[in-house]
């Protein structure tokens, strides 16, 4: 028997990406994929086409039991995205079996587990207080296990003492959910990002920011802060560059919302972006943003983030984004909102140099290249692969 490893996931446009690495890395190894879908609507996949180590399976407790029973022949499993299915699963198998859960971070920042700060004053005003409940996070929150329900919290918290590893792009990250003892002590980081450059840029690595036009947040969710920075921003003289925010996918509503107050600020400077665009399309559009403003307090638009600052973008990040913490500590040149992007800065609006764009580019390459990526999950997974290999072997 070789060594297999079982991926659990939603129908997301990440898991091709993770089939490729983990591939990469384990090319030996049988990487069986079940998609995780929540209803039996009759709908096709939108994102992932199943193979032939893929297949499908609905949220029900008879498909649960199912997997369980069999789980044990996988020397580790793979959980992407914390759904209510892996959280039932976790909870009714053995504790010997090796649970990796790759954070995707709004299976904690949007569920009920975490209750800290996610606004600014005006965003939680105008949207959270009023009760602006938007379908986005409902939508997740049910998936997650339902919302505002103890029962529910305590499944929840009871599985996840139960993993062992969990994947984060960078230990800041990880390290903050474990302070707020989220996790058991016991548990530890497994390296992984789902946005390999060579991937991400489909091999274009030569992509270089042209425009002077700002970016502003990455969807239309009120996590991005968008108020706060259209303040910020309507102090500055932009002249006649635009301001582009993608509102294409999150809560209509919301999104709605901001092009009104976005229209009425910034005019024919204010550009939002709708509707859904192919990746090579995006990007291009995006190279056009010498300035690009993310003003999450929590990790979000990891892969926009990225994929900007690659092509040469300036980065405007709150404190708080665990996203700027690594990066500030890797040695980027990252900028903050509150300290960086203010009207006595004279060089807030000014691109980055050559230099510093170079600087970036070396940074981010021995950070989330295909290869780097790859021998983290060499390094970080082995030795559980391997112990948990010889511990099936003895018992069979």
């Amino acid at each position: 028997m070789g060594i297999k490893i079982l991926h659990i996931a939603p129908d997301d446009k990440f898991i091709s990406a993770a089939d490729y690495l983990f591939e990469s890395a384990f090319p030996e190894a049988e990487n069986q994929f079940i998609i995780v879908k929540e209803l039996d609507d009759g709908q096709k996949l939108k994102h992932v086409k199943l193979k032939e180590n893929y297949s499908l399976k609905y949220n029900n407790q008879l498909a649960i039991k199912d997997l369980a029973n069999d789980i044990s022949d996988y020397q580790i499993v793979v959980l992407h995205f914390l759904l209510k299915f892996s959280v039932d699963l976790i909870n009714i198998t053995p504790s010997t079996t090796t649970f990796l859960w790759i954070i995707w971070g709004r299976d904690i920042y949007e569920s009920d587990l975490f209750e800290y700060k996610l606004y600014g004053d005006k965003t939680y005003k105008n949207f959270v207080d009023k009760s602006f409940i938007y379908s986005s996070l409902s939508k997740v929150k049910r998936a997650f296990g339902g919302n505002k329900n103890e029962a529910a919290n305590s499944l929840k918290k009871k599985a996840i003492e139960k993993v062992k590893l969990v994947g984060a792009p960078f230990a800041e990250e990880f390290q903050y959910f474990k302070d707020l003892g989220l996790f058991s002590a016991n548990t530890e980081m497994t390296r992984f990002v789902y946005y390999p450059l060579e991937l991400v840029f489909k091999n274009n690595l030569d992509q270089r920011v042209s425009g002077n036009s700002i970016q502003i947040g990455n969807s239309a969710t009120a996590t991005n802060n968008h108020l706060e920075i259209f303040d910020l921003l309507s102090q500055f003289d932009i002249e006649d560059r635009k301001l582009i925010v993608p509102l294409s996918y999150g809560d209509k509503k919301y999104g709605e919302a901001i092009v009104k107050v976005g229209a009425e600020k910034f005019q024919s400077n204010f550009v939002a972006l709708k509707d859904f665009m192919p990746l090579e399309e995006y990007q291009k559009l995006m190279s056009q943003c010498s300035i690009v403003i993310m003003n999450h307090y929590r990790q979000q638009a990891f892969g926009n983030i990225l994929s900007t600052l690659w092509m040469g973008a300036k980065v405007y990040l709150d404190e708080a984004s665990t996203i700027y913490q690594a990066l500030k500590r890797m040695g980027c040149y990252i900028y903050l909102v509150k300290d960086d992007l203010q009207l006595h800065n004279k060089s807030a609006l000014l691109p980055l140099s050559e230099e510093q764009v170079a600087h970036n580019r070396k940074i981010l390459s021995n950070f989330c290249s295909t290869r780097s990526i790859v021998d983290n999950l060499k390094n970080d997974l082995t030795p559980y692969l391997e112990k948990q290999y010889a511990s099936i072997n003895v018992k069979n």
